[in-house]
C-alpha cells in the first residue's frame, strides 16, 4: 500500500525499481498508529504496577509535586517497552507489524542486504519517532 510520492515527476518514479520506492510520510504515519494501537496493550500491562501507583498517589496525596517523579516513571516504562517491541520486530521481521500490514519493508542503509540489521540498529531506528 505504499503510494508513489507526487512530489516527483512521473519520470522519475518509472525509473525507480518498484522494490526500491521509499514510503510516504503518510504511510509511516499510519504504520506508526497501527503499532500504536498494537503495542500498547502489551506495553500498559507491563507498566500496570507503575500506573496503580501513581493512580493511588493522586487519590491519597496531598502534595501534587510527588506524584511527578511517578508520571515519568511510568513514561519510561511504557516507552521502553513499546520502543523494545518495534525494534524486536524490525529485527526479525524487517518490518514492524504496521509496516508489514501496509507493505513497508526496512532495510539496511546503506544497502548491504548480506546482513540483517543488529538489534541495537532496530531499536534506535524505534526510538527515532519518539526523539522527533
Amino acid at each position: 500500500m505504499v503510494f508513489p510520492d507526487l512530489s516527483t515527476t512521473p519520470d522519475a518514479l518509472n525509473d525507480v525499481p518498484l522494490g526500491h520506492r521509499l514510503a510516504s510520510p503518510t504511510d509511516r504515519t499510519l504504520s506508526f498508529f497501527i503499532d500504536f494501537l498494537i503495542f500498547s496493550p502489551v506495553a500498559g500491562l507491563v507498566s500496570s504496577g507503575a500506573l496503580q501507583d501513581l493512580k493511588e498517589s493522586f487519590i491519597f496525596d496531598d502534595q501534587p509535586s510527588s506524584t511527578l517523579p511517578q508520571v515519568l516513571v511510568y513514561g519510561v516504562i511504557f516507552l521502553s517497552v513499546f520502543v523494545f517491541l518495534q525494534g524486536f520486530f524490525l529485527h526479525f521481521w524487517s518490518a514492524s507489524p504496521g509496516q508489514k500490514f501496509l507493505f513497508i519493508k526496512v532495510k539496511r542503509f546503506p544497502e548491504d542486504s548480506s546482513q540483517p540489521m543488529s538489534l541495537f540498529q532496530c531499536v534506535g531506528r524505534a526510538l527515532g519517532p519518539w526523539l522527533s
